[in-house]
């Protein structure tokens, strides 16, 4: 199995959240990513409502749902389709929702 699909499953189950459910919205609504470099989720939105998600032709942001291994190798075929990244800290009890420009985003993670 994928070291970080089975991660990313533990931290789920770890809170009582249904992997598998989520997995399957992600698969119909927005987007999985799983290579040997990571494993990801999240769907299309805009910033100035985030938690909604969008169709791809009128985002301007990724919400990132989970995203381990390789963040940036991950991601990086988003980074210049949209402005701006966005996620939640909720397994880390911060459940604030951040959002940052794509292009500040990625010069940070190099």
């Amino acid at each position: 199995m994928n070291e970080y699909l089975e991660q990313s499953i533990k931290i789920y189950e770890h809170h009582g959240i249904d992997f598998h459910g989520l997995l399957n919205w992600h698969l119909c609504h927005g987007i999985v990513i799983a290579s040997f470099d990571g494993f990801a989720m999240g769907y299309y939105t805009r910033r100035e409502d985030p938690t909604n998600p969008s169709t791809i032709y009128h985002s301007d942001s990724l919400f990132v749902t989970m995203c381990c291994g390789n963040m940036q190798k991950c991601l990086e075929s988003f980074k210049d389709d949209f402005d701006f990244i966005i996620f939640q800290r909720s397994f880390k009890n911060s459940p604030r929702v951040r959002a940052y420009p794509m292009q500040k985003f990625f010069k940070q993670l190099k």
